[in-house]
């Protein structure tokens, strides 16, 4: 895992902004799909800088954008959607959509969370399985989560998030009633990951991700990952973080 850190948050959101959007011009140039797979929460705010600077250096941006996790409410009420978030704080979601983008979003008006989870594990799975290039961005929390997986008991753990699955739909311990995430398995098939993490809370969690990330993976343990969810990304061949924390 490569380290990029710097001194503010504002610098690590337009330093990672700028990083994603040179892959997004080398994998354009080379005429391959882009596939940018988004979290919710802060990590967002990165997109403002991808889009100011792709306007400034007037390229477009046709590409496919998912998410990697959904927040799901038996009553289908949207509230506090992943994707009503990120279109509420950037705008982006509308604009990419008149540039042509495809926008694929795991929530529907058919069905509950586990019909609208298949359906989005359908798509999600042929996307992971095509030709594209694959990159996620990824946020972490002070308590080591990452995307929609949070630490559980090692068995749920393991039949959630280590299974054959790339998608998957569960009752989660957050206020949210249900989530549906790709999980460690689907990282497998990203072909690079950006870690957006600020802030001094989250320092310990950074350092253990680190410190992950000099093991073996073949040497990892199931509790290991169910007690850290985060160290799940460095199942992604390539991996980039991007913090305002300094490491010893």
């Amino acid at each position: 895992m490569d380290i990029i850190t710097k001194p503010t948050e504002k610098d690590v959101y337009e330093t990672a902004g700028i990083f994603i959007l040179k892959r997004l011009e080398e994998i354009v140039t080379k005429k391959q799909e882009f596939i940018l797979f988004l979290s919710g929460g802060s990590t967002v705010y990165v997109l403002d800088y991808v889009e100011a600077n792709a306007r400034h250096m007037g390229l477009q941006l046709p590409l496919t954008v998912a998410l990697i996790d959904e927040r799901c409410r038996l009553d289908r009420k949207r509230k506090d959607s992943n994707w009503d978030f990120i279109e509420q704080e950037t705008g982006i979601i509308s604009r990419l959509e008149k540039q042509g983008a495809t926008l694929v979003e795991a929530l529907s008006d058919i069905g509950d969370c586990f019909v609208q989870a298949d359906a989005y594990r359908d798509t999600i799975t042929k996307l992971l399985q095509g030709d594209g290039y694959k990159l996620g961005i990824f946020g972490i929390g002070a308590d080591s989560h990452t995307a929609g997986m949070r630490s559980l008991d090692v068995k749920r753990f393991e039949e959630l998030f280590l299974d054959d699955e790339l998608v998957v739909v569960y009752d989660s311990p957050d206020a949210y009633e249900y989530r549906i995430t790709m999980t460690g398995t689907a990282f497998e098939h990203l072909n690079e990951g950006v870690v957006i993490a600020t802030g001094e809370p989250k320092r310990i969690a950074l350092e253990d991700l680190r410190d992950a990330g000099t093991r073996d993976q073949k040497d990892m343990k199931i509790d290991d990952y169910a007690s850290h969810p985060s160290w799940m990304l460095h199942k992604i061949p390539k991996l980039t973080l991007f913090t305002d924390q300094a490491f010893a």
